[in-house]
């Protein structure tokens, strides 16, 4: 063999062998455990929980049965990773939350904050090996929503501890958000990514040597997204934040409020919320219910999903729909690949298939020493209100999904042809240099070690469609929707109970609430949940 021969040999090998070690890396690389242990429950806390080794299928068990004490024992059980900490920190500040355990989750929301806002940072870096390795290589950083929604809960964690202060710096907090970041964030996710095109373009020769129209391709991607798609408030953050500047006095803060919150949800009442009769006071029910909806992997295979769309194409095909493989026409040394096909995937979401068994949410509030009109069936005087939807908490995944599916399918066609095509013309070398050492003679022993060598070959090439996986990270500890609404009332004392009923107003679950009281002028917040699938 020529030098020059082997010298191209060894350099397409050193390639190959690169491109293994990415995609081995992309698949099972993990990051050292970070500090879980300045988060972890001691008995000597109030309301604590103590650990449970983490368990996947016991812990969504558990959180699908609405039972938050055990499955914030499987969160404190986990392996904290560097790389997926916000995430974990995410899911436990909002289990201690539904949990009541309030003081931790103020601990917890507290330190994934400044988690998230460190993580922001660091946006360059994430886009480059997401690019590289894949989308779950990178640092979770949280969702734009979850950026809201950790003060959202945080300002309801300090008020049931009775810290309005600490709840109003949560609310400025979400304002600051909305203000220096959240705005931003519209524009960079609508932006041309111009890297990404560059990208797509150094891999043209991948798709030149599979005979890929690209244009086509990427035709076959997910919508771009549009400024509809952008998650830019949350009306349950606004609403929070109305009834928490009235408690303060702060009215004009709280008619702003207002004023965004009916634009965000125009079918809720928010001006009534400002309208407190003179010599009375209000008593607002804010009620969580169900779970969001997890996104998913959609996965797109080549060929099978595609083969018609798609011109110039240089190999045969065998099979028919997702069972297709691209067979290579023999290299000019007569060497044959195994056949293969490429996977591009991206995230997605179906907020239709989510199954919602609560259709509504009411109140009953009786008057402790009441001695009124309407009655509740035991001789007490009794209000009913319904409450109205205030937020569907899907949209909000929906939205994120929609605004990063198209370019996290772009991206993926990018890697899996770079990596494919440096797998195969690594598996092509490799099986050219065997095959030229032997060409003279061929034992039983050359055949053999060919023969692993094609399969290894084959296994290298299929480990690219391994390590290609969408993002579908999320927090799953978050409710599926928000109720609210309340009544004027006398300043006194009331009993409430709160309703969630199926859509033939049957009664699921109700939660009653003793002796909340009641001043003249200011509104007071009872939050309630019902948190099962």
């Amino acid at each position: 063999m020529k030098r020059a021969e082997c010298s191209s040999i060894k350099y397409v090998l050193r390639i190959g062998i690169a491109a293994a070690c990415i995609c081995v890396f992309a698949s099972c690389v993990s990051a050292p455990k970070g500090d879980a242990e300045a988060l972890v429950h001691t008995d000597s806390r109030p309301h604590a929980v103590k650990k449970k080794k983490y368990n996947e299928a016991r812990f969504y068990k558990a959180l699908d049965d609405g039972d938050f004490e055990t499955a914030t024992a499987f969160l404190l059980g986990q392996k904290i990773t560097n790389r997926e900490r916000i995430r974990q920190y995410l899911d436990l500040a909002f289990a201690e939350h539904f949990g009541k355990v309030y003081d931790s989750s103020i601990e917890v929301c507290n330190k994934v904050d400044a988690l998230m806002e460190d993580a922001v940072t660091k946006s360059v870096t994430r886009t480059v090996l997401s690019a590289t390795l894949n989308e779950n290589a990178s640092e979770y950083s949280g969702r734009v929503y979850e950026y809201l929604y950790v003060n959202l809960f945080n300002a309801l964690n300090y008020y049931h501890k009775g810290d309005m202060e600490g709840a109003l710096v949560e609310i400025r907090k979400i304002a600051n958000k909305q203000r220096e970041y959240i705005a931003k964030y519209g524009k960079a996710v609508l932006a041309k990514d111009a890297p990404q095109k560059r990208e797509i373009t150094d891999a043209d020769y991948a798709a030149a040597l599979f005979g890929i129209n690209m244009p086509a391709l990427i035709a076959k991607s997910p919508p771009q997204a549009t400024k509809d798609d952008v998650f830019r408030d949350s009306a349950a953050a606004r609403y929070v934040s109305m009834l928490f500047r009235l408690m303060n006095g702060d009215a004009d803060d709280a008619r702003i409020d207002a004023d965004v919150l009916a634009k965000l949800s125009p079918r809720f009442p928010a001006a009534q919320m400002l309208a407190i009769p003179e010599g009375k006071g209000r008593l607002d029910v804010l009620a969580f219910c169900g779970l969001i909806g997890r996104r998913y992997e959609q996965s797109f295979y080549f060929p099978g999903d595609v083969v018609n769309g798609l011109a110039g194409l240089n190999f045969s095909v065998i099979g028919i729909g997702s069972s297709a493989m691209i067979v290579m026409p023999p290299f000019p040394n007569g060497v044959v690949i195994p056949a293969f096909r490429l996977k591009f995937v991206y995230p997605a979401f179906d907020a239709s298939s989510i199954r919602q068994h609560i259709a509504g949410v009411r109140i009953l509030v009786s008057d402790v020493n009441a001695s009124g009109i309407l009655t509740d069936g035991k001789g007490e005087a009794a209000a009913v209100c319904d409450l109205s939807l205030l937020e569907d908490f899907n949209d909000a995944v929906d939205k994120d999904v929609r605004t990063h599916a198209a370019k996290a399918f772009a991206r993926s066609v990018v890697r899996s042809l770079l990596k494919k095509s440096a797998a195969v013309t690594a598996g092509e070398a490799t099986l050219a240099a065997l095959a030229d050492k032997n060409s003279n003679k061929k034992s039983f022993a050359d055949a053999l070690l060919y023969e692993l060598a094609y399969l290894s070959v084959s296994a290298a090439i299929d480990a690219v469609d391994a390590a290609e996986t969408a993002d579908v990270r999320q927090s799953v500890c978050l409710p599926a929707r928000a109720y609210a609404g309340g009544c004027a009332v006398e300043p006194g004392s009331y009993d409430v109970t709160v309703q969630y009923v199926d859509a033939s107003s049957n009664i699921v679950f109700q939660e009653r609430f003793a002796s909340v009281k009641v001043e003249s002028g200011v509104p007071v917040l009872i939050e309630s949940s019902y948190m099962k699938k």
